[in-house]
Formats: C-alpha cells, structure tokens, sequence
C-alpha cells in the first residue's frame, strides 16, 4: 500500500504519494505532487488549514478531511470542515462533488477528524 502524505497550508494543498519502496510516484499529479490554490477550488476565502485524516479508496482514489478556516490566521476563529477526494492521477474528483471537496459552511465551528469508507461504499465523516 502507498504511503500518503497530504498538507495544506495557507490553502495551498500538497499531495505527495511514494510507493512501496518510498520513491516518489511520479505518475500522480505533476512528478508525484499536486498543489491546489483556493482559487483553484472555488473556495473564495484567505485562510489555513490542514487534512486530519485520510484513506486510499480499493479503486486507487484518496479520500481527506480536515478544516479550512476562514479568518486568514491561526487564531482560527471561524472554520469548517474540509473534505476532497482525488483520482489516483492527483486529479480532483468531481464525482464526490462537481468541485471535487465538500464544505461545510454552516454557523458551528467543525472539523473532520477522521474519515472512514463502509463495505457498501458509503462515505463517513466525524
């Protein structure tokens, strides 16, 4: 199984996969890392954030969820949970979403602290 190492800083997202012998997978995004701006991603927000947890799908695809705070700071006074999906390419998936992440926008502050596939399929977020 691969190892999978996901960052996001300042909303700039960097995925990085390595394989089995731990040299970089250069067939999944740009040499074996992805960057994602918010712009990129629709989110129209200056802030921060990260990936809490993540899991690589049977079908090769990579599931994250984390917080992205809206406040530009580290004082994280307004955030939401933060959830993407990625082809095995590094590619967004836009069949979780046709932007390829969830967010939820609501009045409460939360974050995804761990992200779990069922037998059936069916995504959770807690």
């Amino acid at each position: 199984m691969e190892t999978i190492f996901l960052l996001l800083i300042s909303m700039v997202l960097t995925t990085t996969i390595f394989s089995q012998a731990g040299t970089l997978d250069t067939t999944f995004g740009n040499s074996g890392i992805v960057h994602y701006y918010e712009e990129d991603i629709g989110i129209d927000v200056i802030g921060v954030g990260w990936f809490n947890s993540l899991v690589e799908q049977p079908d090769g695809k990579i599931l994250a969820t984390g917080l992205q705070s809206d406040d530009g700071i580290f004082w994280f006074d307004l955030y939401h949970t933060l959830s993407m999906r990625f082809n095995a390419n590094g590619s967004l998936d836009s069949s979780l979403s046709p932007a390829g992440f969830l967010q939820n926008c609501g009045p409460s502050e939360e974050e995804g602290k761990s992200i779990a596939i069922q037998p059936d399929g069916k995504i959770l977020i807690v």
